[in-house]
């Protein structure tokens, strides 16, 4: 596992509260149901077998809900952090251009998730059905900040995309100066601008990525 250094900046993220435990709460119910169900209408075994399994569906989502609230990104120097109740993965950042991508409207681009529902999603995602990227949107934005990566850009939704821009500029400001001080005469190559360099490279997408 990566170490973990202290964040340069704690990201809040766009979060859609009813659709994120609409799902969770519906499953909830259900499990509740089956739980009165087990011991006030079936007798016998077969009651406190559907009971006891009305309970696992209630806890379970009860846990699905905790995970999905408990979802927070951290930027650091060199990786985007992004941690939620029992786990965490970090993205080490790569060089390129950090880019703004549009997902709703008339000029939206496709993306489609692997997990997620209503508008939210978590993990990897196909976008443009051409580029496998990974997601984090915990509500139905309008963009989505892509960040180059070593597991492959990082779309993330957030509360205010200025913030993000920021602090990845801050980060890619931070890992230049220790990049110097670690090597007094670096080649052009090695001070190159990192991600998150001139904020108008994140208004619009390289030609090549648009359709």
């Amino acid at each position: 596992m990566p170490h973990r250094v202290r964040p340069i900046a704690r990201i809040r993220l766009a979060r859609s509260l009813p659709r994120l435990l609409l799902v969770p709460v519906v499953v909830a119910l259900a499990g509740s149901g089956a739980i009165a169900a087990g011991l006030v209408v079936v007798d016998g075994l077969a009651g406190i077998a559907l009971a006891v399994l009305g309970g696992i569906v209630v806890i379970g989502a009860l846990g699905a809900s905790a995970v999905l609230l408990s979802v927070r990104l951290e930027v650091e120097e060199s990786a985007v952090g992004l941690t939620w109740l029992g786990g965490e993965r970090i993205y080490p950042l790569s060089p390129g251009p950090v880019t703004r991508v549009q997902l709703r409207g008339e000029h939206a681009s496709r993306i489609r998730a692997r997990t997620g529902a209503l508008g939210w999603a978590v993990g990897r995602a196909r976008l443009r059905d051409e580029e496998e990227i990974e997601l984090v949107r915990l509500a139905p934005t309008r963009t989505a900040i892509l960040v180059p990566t070593e597991r492959g850009r990082l779309a993330i939704a957030a509360a205010n995309d200025d913030i993000l821009l920021d602090a990845l500029s801050r980060a890619a400001r931070a890992r230049q100066r220790l990049e110097a001080l670690s090597d007094p005469d670096p080649a052009p190559a090695m001070i190159a601008p990192q991600p998150a360099q001139p904020a108008e490279a994140a208004h619009t997408e390289p030609p090549a990525l648009t359709g």
